[in-house]
């Protein structure tokens, strides 16, 4: 295994306000089920609101009840049934236009999986020596460290002072791509000012459903 320097890390946040895009290509599974925004850069979908993506077959509209899955993390819609990859796919969107954000050094991520105990009586003579369990859901907390300057601007507090929503990526490699992602809440935002010391932002965010490992 080669290890990886953290030198290559990087942290990308969406923009608090959606923009909207119609009829932007898409590219279908070979399988017929898996439909993928082709702008990588316009996939963090908005999720305020009910509205689903739009998705078109030719000139020809999808009805929303052939796709009951749709990934707004990585701008992916997935299809009930195959369908025929002939014609050409697009979508009108809304979307969160992303960038990197400024003076960040560290992150860190904490995953877990709560473990329920369902260990029952035996119906059988003897007694269970060991307990039982099932995995319930999970859950991901990020932690980021930043120098903070006025020209780095409160994005993270804005963020907690109006509960708004952003989608997270933690970059380990960029050359790589390598990175985890998803919709996450600010659940904490600390700074520290010092004479002696550089002023720093210590930003703490509750990954909010699901989270993404991708390389794309």
């Amino acid at each position: 295994m080669v290890s990886v320097s953290g030198k290559a890390g990087r942290v990308k946040i969406t923009a608090a306000a959606a923009t909207l895009s119609t009829n932007e290509a898409a590219v279908l599974s070979t399988d017929g089920v898996t439909l993928s925004i082709t702008d990588t850069g316009k996939r963090a979908w908005s999720r305020t609101g009910t509205t689903r993506p739009d998705v078109f077959s030719g000139t020809t509209a999808v009805p929303s009840s052939q796709f009951t899955k749709v990934n707004k993390v990585q701008g992916i819609i997935t299809f009930t049934t195959p369908h025929s990859t002939a014609p050409t796919y697009t979508v009108d969107i809304s979307y969160h236009v992303s960038s990197f954000v400024g003076q960040t050094h560290e992150w860190s991520l904490d995953e877990e999986t709560d473990m329920l105990d369902v260990t029952a009586f035996s119906t059988t003579t003897g007694v269970s020596s060991w307990r039982t369990f099932i995995p319930g859901l999970s859950q991901a907390e990020a932690t980021l460290e930043r120098f903070y300057g006025e020209t780095t601007g409160p994005a993270f507090f804005d963020r907690l002072n109006t509960t708004q929503d952003l989608m997270l990526e933690l970059w380990s490699d960029e050359n790589t791509n390598a990175k985890l992602e998803g919709w996450a809440y600010v659940s904490g935002d600390g700074f520290a000012v010092s004479p002696s010391e550089a002023d720093a932002e210590s930003v703490t965010l509750q990954i909010d459903g699901q989270l993404y490992s991708s390389t794309a």
